[in-house]
């Protein structure tokens, strides 16, 4: 078992390797913090109906007589939304009534909600900037073009080294490139500009949907 969950997370860490794998990775990195807080509420919640279900229950109910039992009867009800409800209203039925209700309510419907919520705001976050990367396909395709063309093609470190010495109030184009690496392809020359291309659209949907907000934000 932990030997699965390990190699589980093996595959998920190299993943993060590429943009639009990391898709489902990432929310719950950037989301870690919040998740965590929640999940710390969570469990203050559910273990005081575990508490309250095993006293109020637990003499005529096998599966809440001990506190482990249930913890365990609890989390059923979380996940599988299943529970003997003439059971266990059969002695005491306003009070398991209102037990089962606000159990229901508090974290079934709002605290599991909840916690979705945020992985589905972080994703959002997360596909919104990935969305102009290139796809697996496309990464493979590039790749199979780079070891095609190996002896022409110019590392990423020399690429940067030369960019990095370009004025700021210089931009670069196909012409001052080609005077920086007077062997590059087609191929890569093609390739870094559309990158950079898919670079700059994202920075400007970021800022503009700032912009958006800030400026309703203002009218409010």
């Amino acid at each position: 078992g932990c030997y699965t969950v390990l190699l589980v997370g093996n595959y998920l860490i190299a993943t993060m390797g590429h943009p639009r794998l990391a898709i489902i990775v990432s929310p719950l990195i950037q989301g870690a913090s919040d998740l965590i807080h929640l999940a710390f509420v969570f469990m203050l919640v559910f273990l005081s109906f575990v508490l309250s279900g095993h006293i109020l229950m637990g003499m005529r109910m096998e599966e809440l007589s001990t506190f482990k039992a249930s913890f365990g009867y609890c989390l059923q009800i979380v996940f599988q939304r299943q529970y003997d409800y003439p059971l266990m209203t059969a002695e005491n039925m306003f009070g398991a009534a209102v037990w089962i209700v606000l159990f229901v309510l508090c974290l079934v419907l709002v605290l599991v909600n909840l916690m979705l919520a945020m992985i589905f705001d972080h994703y959002a976050a997360v596909r919104d900037r990935v969305g102009q990367d290139e796809t697996v396909i496309g990464f493979l395709n590039r790749l199979l073009v780079q070891l095609r063309m190996q002896s022409a093609w110019n590392s990423n470190t020399d690429l940067l080294v030369k960019f990095a010495q370009i004025p700021h109030h210089e931009l670069p184009t196909v012409r001052s490139v080609k005077r920086m690496f007077p062997d590059i392809s087609e191929e890569q020359l093609d390739m870094v500009f559309t990158h950079a291309t898919r670079r700059i659209q994202q920075k400007l949907n970021a800022e503009t949907k700032h912009a958006l907000a800030e400026f309703v934000a203002g009218l409010l």
